[in-house]
């Protein structure tokens, strides 16, 4: 075998190996990234969860607001876990919990608000009945059975 028959298939090689570890590479970012939002969203649900039900009203209107802010956060990427129909539907029930903690201390202008909020992504939901009372009970049911259909509430 000639010197540049070794030489080239030498670059030959190289040049896989150069494109290998960049498409590896890339693809193992796009994964971290993925787990990381994944991380991101469990955490604060478990923390939304541990509010609901150990805190203060205050403190889970708090978590319910951060909790909408990572939600905008992630809906601006294009993540395959982080479809519009699923930001649409978490961003509504969050909407519908503020409205509830709303009325229950008294504040009806702020409540109407949230659940206009709420309301206003009904067209993306894709739920046959999207009505502020379908919404409303839609919280209070799933937040009676809790993250994993237990009751756990108080």
């Amino acid at each position: 075998m000639s010197v540049v028959v070794r030489v080239g298939l030498g670059l030959l090689l190289f040049a896989a190996g150069v494109g290998c570890g960049a498409y590896f590479g890339f693809r193992l970012t796009e994964i971290k990234a993925q787990a990381s939002e994944m991380a991101q969203i469990a955490h604060y649900s478990v923390y939304l969860d541990a509010q609901r039900t150990q805190g203060s009203d205050a403190a889970y209107e708090e978590a319910l607001r951060g909790f909408l802010d990572l939600l905008d956060t992630h809906s601006q990427g294009s993540s395959p876990l982080f479809s519009e129909k699923v930001y649409a539907v978490d961003s509504a029930l969050t909407y519908a919990r503020l409205s509830v903690l709303a009325s229950k201390r008294g504040a009806s202008d702020e409540a109407a608000t949230y659940i206009g909020e709420a309301l206003a992504l009904c067209p993306e939901l894709g739920w046959q009945d999207c009505s502020a009372k379908t919404l409303t009970e839609a919280v209070l049911r799933l937040d009676k059975r809790g993250p994993f259909g237990s009751a756990n509430a108080p």
